[in-house]
């Protein structure tokens, strides 16, 4: 047996211990169909590709006690959490250029329904408000997208069925605790 076809057999007779799987008999078949793939799986693992090459994540930063590293060039959630604490004037602007770019691909039909500026405006300006009041918000300023089978007062709920649309007048668990998250 292979290294590779061993650490995949250790970790499957882990799993399987941990989560107290009871189909035992599966084990040996998928280590059967693995081993088909074992050339290809030690031909790439042999490569180590380099992350310049762009398709594979770059390393994780450390993280020194105190909180993240400061990265201009990072992106994402970190960033946005960052910008929005740096500058809660602009606290829409992250937002709004994701409601701009949703609009823009529209031909997509990732969404049913869109919040409106105006609204995103007037969220900003509440969480901008809890901040300077102290309020602990570790997602300050960072957009989110919520499937249409969750309640977001204001917004109809369809689950994808007109039949079923009707628009809430609160805000699901979910929904609540990452408005308050920021």
């Amino acid at each position: 047996m292979t290294g590779l076809l061993e650490r995949f057999s250790n970790a499957i007779d882990g799993m399987a211990a941990l989560n107290g799987y009871p189909f035992e008999a599966r084990h040996r078949a998928w280590t059967e169909r693995l081993a088909v793939n074992v050339p290809e799986l030690s031909l790439f693992e042999a490569l180590r590709p380099a992350a310049e090459l762009g398709y594979l994540s770059p390393p994780l930063a450390t993280v020194e006690p105190g909180g993240a590293p400061v990265d201009d060039g990072d992106r994402g959630i970190a960033a946005i959490a960052r910008q929005a604490h740096a500058a809660p004037g602009q606290l829409a602007d992250s937002a709004v250029a994701a409601l701009g770019a949703a609009r823009q691909h529209a031909d997509l039909h990732a969404f049913i329904e869109l919040a409106d500026e105006a609204s995103l405006e007037r969220a900003a300006a509440e969480a901008a408000g809890r901040s300077r009041e102290g309020a602990s918000m570790p997602l300050f300023g960072v957009p989110f997208a919520v499937k249409d089978n969750i309640d977001v007062a204001g917004l109809p709920t369809t689950a994808a069925c007109p039949a079923f649309a009707y628009t809430p007048t609160a805000h699901a668990s979910a929904v609540a605790k990452l408005v308050a998250a920021g």
